[in-house]
């Protein structure tokens, strides 16, 4: 059997290692923490401008003249804004539980197609005879939220054994002060 040679010493090679590598993560350090200060400065240069330009904003000076392009802009954004608003003006809640709680156990609904520009709401639904359906026109007719109840087309399913009707119904949405 051989004997086992150990050798607990250090070797040079190890520690010159261990040096560059720190010596390498202290230059990266150095790198970042420059870098750092850098865009620390640069933000607060923006935030100097953006307080200025808020005093003058609130002193009513008189701003940079406008562009003949800006105003077309703006008036397609407040276009814009403005459809926006009109939908969110729109009492979809109450809508929605007016026609929802109409329908009954023999229609189903199938589409809701809401046209806020109009006011007017299709309803596509399907009732298991014409009965149903006219039942179904009468309570639409008699909620309190819609107005202008008009069934607009009926087919009845000949393929399907139980014939049922799909129809189409359009609706204004009456608004509540």
């Amino acid at each position: 059997m051989r004997p086992l040679a150990l050798d607990y010493r250090r070797r040079r090679r190890a520690i010159w290692a261990g040096l560059a590598l720190l010596a390498a993560g202290l230059a990266l350090l150095a790198a970042v923490g420059t870098q750092y200060w850098n865009l620390r400065q640069e933000a607060s240069r923006w935030a100097a401008r953006a307080a200025e330009a808020h005093r003058t904003a609130r002193q009513g000076r008189p701003r940079a003249p406008r562009v003949a392009g800006d105003e077309a802009e703006i008036a397609q954004q407040t276009r814009d804004a403005n459809a926006v608003l009109r939908r969110l003006a729109v009492p979809w809640q109450a809508l929605f539980a007016a026609i929802e709680s109409t329908k009954g156990k023999q229609v189903a609904l199938l589409t809701l197609d809401p046209d806020v520009q109009k006011g007017l709401v299709r309803i596509g639904a399907e009732a298991k005879g014409l009965d149903e359906m006219v039942q179904y026109l009468k309570r639409l007719q008699q909620e309190p939220a819609l107005g202008e109840v008009v069934l607009v087309n009926h087919q009845i399913q000949e393929k399907d054994p139980q014939r049922p009707v799909r129809f189409s119904v359009t609706a204004a949405w009456v608004e509540r002060p």
